[in-house]
């Protein structure tokens, strides 16, 4: 009796041995790393002043006197003008944040938005039935063609609210009460970012779902629906604020004047992103399109409009086209194996932790908290257009009340930190008429009316950066302009005979 025992032992494996407590499955892992990355990946990128710090300097004035600003406060060609605010409560939640923490702050903010992002869109991924690992891939995937446009501004918070109400949507029918959350993501939504149209394009697809399949909680998602459109009348201007957001999606001004809307190009990155992304899921739907119903296929063509329209719709089309990626892949066939099988989730060894640990220690190795900080210009590299030559020149040398001239992505830097010099203008594009446009970029370019166009405005001081090779030569041989500072960041330039 002892042979055949021995012979089994020798032509049998092994039981696996039972993986420790603490071991996570291989499906942890790939969760794990879905939401670490992303903040992870943000940690390495500077903050750009371009938006961002004219967000702080008006939640400043917001917090000191208590009411929302209504004129513009900041420049000469349009101080006193009527502005709708309608960003008003992004600008209180960062001029918060960086009264209490300041750049550094800001940097972790962002960091925990963009992790927070793509851990709704991993769910949102695993309520239509994809396993871990897929969704998780998927995740990174979205995250990649998302990234050029998940700068630290109010869009950011756009894009969370928009993350927020897909995987609410999504989980309707397993928690079905979790769906009278979205009225209240909207009424924020709406009070933080223009982008809130998106929600009701998306509720609006839950709708006719829900309609089309007949299903008894379709009355409550049409509740729903209507409370959220209703909601977002809930704010200081009430519907004309619906008005400002039309008028300002069209402006053709802001479409020739800033590149982010304009329409993708495979010479920018975003543009590359788009374009790859729309061919890999165009494939999947060839292998598997009869999968996804008339809807989903109407939702993923509406994203790639709006993609082909602007460079900044890129990230609705990575956010609200992952889920669906994710059950097309799922249902690919592997070596006989369909990938989206559960059980490729399932093992749980102490290596997959190890692995967790050690991503773990890498990200707070590269946390900006190890790096030199400065209280007005953040760590060291961490922030960018915020040139502090030109800015210490500035601070020493200008009275309060001088007109500055400055290069329009450091408008809103100087905002915040020289309140009392009004400039030219900044990236609230609407807010400035054609003429102004105009003149500024005649400035810009060195056109034969520079002088006299600062001239008309009473302009004393300027402000440029060094890479600009067309006013820099006409200031510098202008005996009316006296360079003040230079380095490699920008220069300064004080009209002769001004106040010192």
């Amino acid at each position: 009796m002892a042979q055949p025992s021995s012979v089994a032992s020798a032509t049998t494996d092994p039981p696996p041995a039972a993986a420790p407590r603490w071991a996570i499955s291989r499906g942890g892992l790939f969760t794990f790393l879905a939401v670490l990355l992303p903040a992870a990946a943000s940690l390495l990128a500077p903050v750009l002043t371009t938006d961002i710090s004219y967000h702080i300097a008006t939640g400043r004035r917001l917090l000191e006197e208590g009411v929302i600003p209504r004129s513009d406060p900041f420049t000469f060609t349009a101080f006193g003008e009527p502005w709708l605010n309608q960003q008003w409560l992004a600008s209180g939640i960062f001029a918060v944040a960086f009264e209490a923490t300041g750049w550094l702050g800001l940097l972790l903010l962002r960091a925990v938005l963009i992790g927070l992002v793509f851990g709704l869109v991993f769910t949102t991924c695993r309520a239509v039935g994809s396993n871990r690992i897929v969704s998780a891939l998927v995740t990174l995937a979205a995250f990649v063609v998302a990234a050029p446009n998940l700068a630290l501004r109010s869009q950011l918070l756009g894009v969370l609210a928009f993350a927020a109400v897909l995987a609410l949507l999504a989980w309707r029918r397993k928690h079905p009460l979790l769906l009278w959350l979205v009225p209240l993501v909207m009424l924020a939504w709406a009070n933080t970012h223009g982008s809130f149209f998106m929600g009701w394009l998306a509720i609006g697809l839950a709708v006719l779902e829900d309609i089309v399949a007949r299903r008894r909680a379709a009355v409550v998602t049409v509740a729903v629906g209507i409370v959220s459109v209703i909601v977002t009348l809930l704010n200081p201007w009430g519907l004309e604020m619906w008005r400002y957001v039309v008028q300002l999606t069209g402006d053709p001004l802001i479409r020739s004047l800033v590149t982010e809307w304009q329409a993708p190009t495979l010479q920018d990155p975003s543009g590359i992103f788009f374009f790859v992304s729309v061919g890999l899921m165009v494939l999947l739907l060839l292998i598997r399109g009869r999968v996804l119903s008339w809807l989903q296929l109407a939702w993923l063509g509406g994203l790639v409009v709006l993609g082909l329209m602007a460079s900044r719709n890129v990230v609705w089309w990575a956010l609200g086209a992952a889920p669906l990626a994710a059950l097309l892949v799922s249902g690919l066939r592997l070596r006989g194996r369909r990938v989206g099988d559960a059980s490729v989730d399932a093992p749980r060894g102490a290596g997959y932790t190890v692995m967790a640990g050690l991503a773990t220690i890498l990200v707070l190795l590269f946390l900006p908290v190890w790096k030199p900080a400065d209280p007005l210009y953040g760590p060291e590299g961490m922030v960018a257009d915020a040139p502090r030559g030109v800015t210490e020149t500035l601070r020493r040398e200008a009275t309060p009340g001088e007109r500055l001239y400055a290069e329009q992505r450091w408008g809103s830097w100087f905002e915040q930190t020289l309140p009392d010099l009004p400039v030219m203008v900044d990236t609230r594009i609407e807010l400035f008429d054609a003429d102004t446009w105009a003149d500024y970029l005649h400035v810009k370019a060195g056109r034969a009316d520079w002088a006299s166009i600062l001239d008309r405005w009473d302009v004393s001081l300027v402000a440029i950066a060094a890479t600009d090779d067309q006013l820099r030569p006409f200031l510098a041989a202008s005996p009316g302009w006296e360079l003040r500072f230079a380095d490699d960041e920008g220069a300064a330039y004080r009209r002769v005979g001004s106040s010192d």
